[in-house]
């Protein structure tokens, strides 16, 4: 189950992706987030499925910790967009080592809840309803997935104006779940 846990726990840290939504910049780059978005739902299939097996104890615990890790790691890759995205010349290959990574660890988020894992398990700051809601919470994943993969492709074509266009767009899909499935501190 470790392997399972860390596994899924390898592939963002939603405490940074506060940005709000912004409007493409130029009709350009709307047509290409067109186009980046079409690709990216066509990659949202391989979205990890929630687990179904119940952890408990020291598995639980560890899937906990790796969760954590996951997240922050994630977080310092959006406060290196974030600092791009309000630049008027980012440092565009940092901008494209950090969409990488959130576009793979997209794939991965629903794969770090799994049953057990939740507020009676210990710290964390996911919210019992992840689990009274699954569907709901799969749908949120599956947006951050696309406007992450969305995001990425704007970033690896060199397009400022898109990527800071989809950065916000992912942003929301952020806070959307945020709101709805994490504690604030």
């Amino acid at each position: 189950m470790r392997k399972f846990v860390l596994l899924a726990g390898a592939s963002l840290a939603l405490a940074a992706c506060s940005a709000g939504e912004e409007e493409a910049a130029a009709p350009a780059a709307a047509e290409a987030a067109d186009t980046e978005e079409g690709a990216a739902e066509g990659a949202a299939a391989e979205l990890a499925a929630m687990p179904t097996e119940a952890l408990s104890g020291e598995s639980a615990a560890m899937a906990m910790h790796d969760r954590h890790e996951w997240f922050e790691e994630l977080g310092d890759a959006f406060k290196v967009l974030m600092r791009a995205s309000k630049s008027d010349a980012p440092d565009m290959a940092a901008v494209k080592e950090a969409t990488a990574l959130a576009e793979a660890k997209s794939n991965d988020l629903p794969g770090l809840f799994a049953p057990g894992t939740g507020p009676d398990a210990g710290k964390t700051e996911a919210k019992a309803n992840i689990w009274e809601s699954p569907d709901d919470f799969m749908a949120k994943a599956k947006d951050f997935q696309v406007a992450a993969a969305a995001l990425n492709a704007a970033a690896q074509a060199d397009d400022v104006d898109g990527f800071k266009a989809a950065f916000g767009k992912t942003g929301g899909t952020c806070k959307a779940c945020h709101d709805t499935y994490r504690e604030e501190d």
